[in-house]
């Protein structure tokens, strides 16, 4: 209801000001304000940059210039084609700044080429970021693996549903890294892709670190049909809950 309050509110102040005065009036009224708040926020930035010491400064110096000069032509309104002019550069600036945002990891050269493109000439990080970005996950986690970054390869194919080959990516990563986190997610992605099996063995070297995990271990391989693996699993898991109780009798 406030809202809606405000917008009629709004509206009125918009209708009052045409029938008093005229359209363009409101037009440089929009203006100046809108050059006000420009010309603070450029001025703020200014003050920080200059405090850090930036190279940024600069720039936040021209468009604290340009804004002021536009909020005093708002104003005046002796030179009206030099306030168009000084929006549209605002407004070219801002549409930039959104396109270079959308890809902040690649080059100029690189967000002109297509992500094929890309990849035949061995930018293989940037041909996976455009990949990604267009939805082709596969050919994504491809160039990933190509420039070595295998956790970002593993992630585009959970996107791209190829569980096993993200679960396969993982069990590398924690046989070079000797991380054991990894293990976990392998055992995870292999169960998503149906392989128990392989899933169990995962989870069955992450239970040597982690014990509490022998009776799922145990579970995996009873569901994968090694009845044998289940029941030394299971022993397993039983030796742990007994040393825990020799800790913790309750």
């Amino acid at each position: 209801m406030n809202r809606f309050a405000a917008i009629v509110v709004v509206l009125m102040v918009l209708a009052a000001g045409i029938y008093f005065y005229s359209p363009l009036f409101l037009f440089r009224l929009i203006l100046f304000m809108v050059f006000m708040v420009i010309t603070a926020v450029s001025a703020v930035m200014l003050a920080i940059l200059v405090y850090a010491k930036s190279k940024y400064a600069l720039p936040s110096l021209l468009s604290l210039l340009a804004s002021f000069y536009a909020l005093y032509q708002s104003y005046t309104w002796n030179e009206p084609v030099h306030v168009a002019y000084i929006t549209a550069a605002y407004i070219m600036a801002f549409a930039i700044a959104l396109w270079w945002i959308s890809e902040p990891d690649l080059s100029v050269y690189e967000r002109l080429r297509s992500a094929a493109a890309l990849e035949k000439a061995g930018r293989y990080r940037a041909a996976a970021r455009k990949y990604e970005k267009a939805g082709k996950f596969e050919n994504a986690a491809e160039c990933y693996l190509k420039a070595g970054m295998r956790e970002s390869a593993a992630w585009c194919y959970e996107k791209a549903e190829q569980f096993s080959k993200a679960a396969e990516i993982y069990e590398e990563l924690a046989e070079d890294q000797g991380d054991a986190y990894y293990l976990k997610e392998a055992y995870e992605f292999y169960r998503r892709a149906g392989e128990i099996k392989k899933a169990a063995e995962c989870l069955e070297k992450y239970a040597e670190n982690e014990p509490w995990y022998w009776e799922d271990v145990a579970k995996l391989y009873d569901e994968a049909g090694d009845f044998e693996k289940a029941r030394e699993a299971m022993l397993r898991f039983e030796e742990y809950c007994e040393r825990e109780a020799e800790n913790d009798p309750a």
